[in-house]
């Protein structure tokens, strides 16, 4: 009863309209709820179902976090939504608007609390500590997956990407836009925009790491002739803009050593990205994760470069 009781003077408490919004900025870092009402607009823009799902996912998550007796403070920032809210993502873009992909993201939702609390326990063990690795991304990745096996006998044929432009500086606009969208699994250069705008909104360098992020991987992508429709749509760099943004602008101190850190942290994530797309397995956001990952453990042991 007291545990109860517990559970539902949280849930009362808490500010849903800032549960959702910093839940969906926290998707780039940001506990900021003018950067997630941007994340809300590109998903809007791209397909309000997929956005439904996504809310569906971030809400049950955020419930699961309350289950595990997360502080209001971590649950109000969004620290419990965004893991959900890209599982929610993923199962529309595995299955579509229909009611397994509902299931499956309340399904999923549910399981980020208990999975976020077991990598964050595990990064606390004594021997990793020091390194003060952030769960990112980590959850959603081991939850989708997990899913995504359960679910494949009812996945559809893949859809073709349909046309891209001829001209090279057309593709890597598009690219440049849709590596953003392409976080939260959307294919949409206007919905790229409108999040870059809500990311400058959050903090210049944020916007500017973005940036910074996308436009090297799109054109290491180019150089290295990479498959042009899967550049144009964004397929290949999303990880890199969310690498630049935690090592620019979130988890390191400095003035030129995280852009630096950032640079290096892009090129890993962009050549594990190709590794891993050579696998049959569903990418995600990993490559950003296990570059991120890589590069703190690293810095760590070169002076100059501090954790926040």
């Amino acid at each position: 009863m007291i545990a109860l009781a517990f559970h539902s003077e949280v849930i009362r408490t808490l500010n849903w309209f800032a549960v959702i919004s910093r839940g969906l900025g926290q998707i780039y870092f940001q506990a900021n709820a003018w950067t997630g009402i941007a994340v809300l607009a590109g998903f809007g823009i791209a397909n309000w179902r997929m956005a439904a799902l996504a809310v569906v996912g971030l809400l049950f998550s955020t419930l699961s976090g309350v289950l595990c007796r997360r502080t209001p403070a971590e649950l109000g920032n969004g620290l419990h939504g965004y893991c959900g809210a890209l599982v929610g993502a993923a199962q529309f873009a595995a299955l579509g608007f229909t009611w397994p992909s509902a299931v499956f993201a309340v399904l999923g939702g549910l399981a980020c609390g208990p999975v976020t609390v077991a990598v964050a326990w595990l990064f606390y063990h004594p021997a990793i500590r020091k390194y003060s690795l952030p769960v990112t991304t980590a959850p959603f990745c081991i939850v989708a997956g997990v899913l995504f096996a359960v679910h494949t006998p009812l996945h559809g044929p893949r859809t073709d990407l349909g046309e891209v432009p001829d001209n090279i500086l057309a593709n890597m606009g598009q690219a440049i836009l849709t590596n953003i969208s392409e976080v939260f699994l959307v294919d949409s250069a206007i919905a790229g925009a409108v999040i870059l705008i809500g990311l400058f909104i959050a903090h210049w360098k944020v916007g500017a790491a973005a940036l910074l992020g996308s436009v090297l991987e799109a054109g290491m992508d180019l150089v290295t002739g990479s498959d042009v429709r899967a550049l144009a749509h964004g397929l290949l760099g999303y990880s890199g803009v969310l690498t630049a943004i935690a090592l620019a602008a979130v988890f390191l101190r400095g003035t030129w050593q995280p852009w630096v850190a950032a640079i290096i942290g892009v090129v890993i994530s962009s050549t594990l990205a190709w590794l891993m797309g050579l696998t049959a397995l569903p990418v995600y956001t990993w490559p950003f994760i296990l570059a991120t990952w890589l590069m703190l453990v690293v810095l760590h042991y070169i002076p100059g470069f501090r954790h926040r």
